[in-house]
């Protein structure tokens, strides 16, 4: 009857650690899910692209590769505005596009990049005031990443015309 009565409190330990076991799990597999949902979530973005070389060429190539990648991307108008805290002779061409995407902040900044960089874009162009191809990520879903730039004339219009 002794050894009965450990055999039954064993089990019963086992079952309760079984049972903590597997609750703590479940709570572990559902943080896990509910953290690759939110991941997974769409983050709206807000884009400023800018060339003073070719302008018109340069921005027509950008926007049409963010179209690719980006279908339901909105585009503001082309603006033309004077250099911001850069030198150049030449005036930028400008465009505000609101976008919504489940890639990563490095994801997008990579993307962007190649972009500029198929637009032919270079350090050495840069260091000469040539700008072929520039593609801000100034918004992340609620994370301003630009203050300064979200900041500008030009993109404020361009946000407001694509809110409307």
């Amino acid at each position: 009857m002794k050894h009965l009565r450990k055999v039954f409190i064993y089990i019963i330990l086992v079952y309760l650690k079984t049972k903590k076991k597997i609750a703590c799990e479940y709570q572990t597999f559902s943080f896990n899910l509910q953290i690759e949902k939110e991941s997974k979530m769409k983050k709206k973005c807000i884009l400023s692209l800018g060339s003073n070389e070719e302008a018109e060429k340069n921005m027509q190539f950008m926007c049409q590769r963010l179209i690719e990648k980006f279908p339901g991307i909105l585009l503001s108008k082309a603006v033309y505005t004077e250099p911001v805290d850069f030198f150049s002779e030449k005036h930028f061409l400008n465009r505000t596009a609101i976008l919504e995407t489940e890639m990563n902040v490095e994801q997008i900044k990579t993307y962007l990049k190649d972009i500029e960089k198929e637009c032919g874009r270079t350090e050495t162009d840069k260091a000469q005031g040539i700008i072929r191809a520039d593609i801000d990520l100034v918004q992340y879903g609620d994370a301003i990443l630009k203050p300064k730039d979200i900041n500008r004339p030009d993109i404020r219009a361009g946000i407001i015309e694509l809110q409307h």
